[in-house]
């Protein structure tokens, strides 16, 4: 992995530029914190690394190590803001402008709460410490949307917005991804991509640790989208467990397999609710059938 810079464009070009070096990098990796107000300048972050890359004879992948945002509470162990529900929008946008802007993949800092090296209590985290019932925060359904639905080497598919700030998304396979970073409601309208379920996560249906939020209103094809809302679509291909490019008789048997507790080597949580049951069999019987 290639220059793994804190926020340094000079060093991550040094590294480029330098031909042994680049050689033997398979990927390169950057690390960004925003303070809250200027989160909006990460398409300058995507998009200054990308293009030095795109720039080299053979490009390699891109992809960020680390990324949070802070505000004056915010500190090396410190980051209340973190428990809040607009971080998990905010999380939500940025992974979705940097996969369609073009990188391969991104890292939150941290998994969770845990004591850090020299025994300092690391406030950064998906989910709180031990002593919280390991509660988990808004911004844990954020990036779980994106661990559930998604696979290595699922296809990346660019989305147009008619009006970016009030809505963004992305196509990953079977899924896409959105996000409504404004406080106003939208209406929101998918050309390209046909759902089978769109999903909406607000401020007050997000809790737990497994399927949050709700399915949206819809009326003709237009879909209800509430201010400051996150959430996802998926098309019938998410019944293609095995992402062969057809939805036949085996990916039934894996999620029957993995219903049964057989070994999976497919994600086969088909609804991305956290559990294996028979509904997950029936959506990838239905899906063969052409009811789903």
């Amino acid at each position: 992995m290639g220059s793994d810079d804190a926020q340094s464009l000079p060093w991550f070009a040094d590294c480029i530029d330098h031909a042994d070096y680049y050689a033997v990098a398979d990927l390169f990796s950057s690390h960004r914190y925003f303070p809250y107000a200027s989160r909006e300048l990460a398409g300058y972050f995507f998009d200054d690394r990308l293009s030095l890359l795109e720039a080299q004879p053979v490009p390699k992948p891109f992809i960020v190590g680390e990324f949070g945002f802070q505000d004056n509470r915010s500190g090396t162990l410190d980051n209340p803001l973190m428990e809040e529900y607009r971080y998990a929008v905010w999380t939500a946008e940025f992974l979705i402008r940097g996969l369609d802007r073009g990188i391969a993949g991104a890292s939150i800092w941290c998994l969770h709460e845990v004591y850090y090296p020299g025994n300092g209590f690391m406030n950064y985290g998906l989910w709180n410490y031990k002593d919280r019932g390991w509660e988990t925060r808004p911004v844990y359904h954020a990036i779980a949307n994106f661990t559930r639905f998604t696979e290595s080497g699922d296809s990346v598919r660019r989305c147009e917005s008619s009006h970016p700030s009030y809505l963004r998304a992305v196509c990953v396979g079977p899924a896409l991804f959105w996000v409504n970073p404004s406080e106003q409601a939208v209406d929101a309208q998918v050309d390209g991509f046909e759902p089978v379920l769109f999903r909406v996560m607000t401020e007050t249906t997000v809790s737990g640790d497994r399927e949050a939020g709700y399915e949206a209103e819809r009326t003709g094809e237009v879909y209800a989208v509430p201010g400051m809302s996150f959430g996802y679509a998926l098309s019938r291909g998410i019944a293609d467990v095995n992402r062969s490019g057809s939805v036949n008789a085996v990916d039934v048997q894996l999620v029957i397999n993995a219903v049964l507790g057989l070994p999976a080597t497919s994600n086969c949580d088909v609804d991305g609710n956290g559990a294996l049951n028979a509904t997950d069999v029936q959506r990838v019987v239905n899906a063969v059938l052409g009811l789903y």
